[in-house]
């Protein structure tokens, strides 16, 4: 969370940098490893924090597995990534680069919903889809690699 409220340049990854920042998060009741389901807990300990979780299979595909009820000023995505013995969450600082790779091989920015991971070309064209979308369940759609090709060509 505090790599995303007080990004470094350098060496992002060490956890002194933001030492100086720790009272700045209430985990009051929160024990560690932070559970899933401390989550919603921890927003509602800190109201200028939301948090989406994705998670990703053993083909990496990405997926939602949590997204937040609201977005507020501190909208922080993050990747859980799990084993039978550890649990560990990886601040995500571009999702349209962690999630476009799997749509194509094009670096263009792409923006994406939260919810169904859709890419969409323009940010309005997003916002406008965000309106519907944001009804629903959060859901990843997969759609079948070179099997349409080969159905059309049969």
């Amino acid at each position: 969370m505090l790599a995303h409220i007080h990004p470094v340049v350098k060496h992002a990854e060490r956890i002194s940098n933001y030492k100086k920042y720790e009272d700045e998060i209430n985990m009051t009741g929160i024990s560690y490893p932070v559970s899933m389901k401390d989550i919603d807990k921890f927003e509602k300990l800190n109201d200028t924090i939301s948090i989406n979780l994705f998670g990703i299979n053993e083909n990496n595909d990405i997926f939602p597995l949590r997204i937040a009820t609201s977005k507020k000023q501190h909208h922080i995505r993050l990747m859980y990534i799990s084993n039978e013995c550890n649990q560990h969450y990886v601040l995500i600082t571009n999702l349209s680069s962690m999630v476009g790779t799997q749509i194509n091989a094009h670096h263009s920015t792409k923006y994406f919903c939260d919810r169904c991971l859709n890419p969409f070309q323009s940010e309005d064209v997003l916002k406008k889809h965000l309106e519907i979308c944001e009804e629903s369940n959060p859901v990843r759609e997969f759609y079948p690699k070179n099997e349409v090709k080969k159905i059309y060509k049969n």
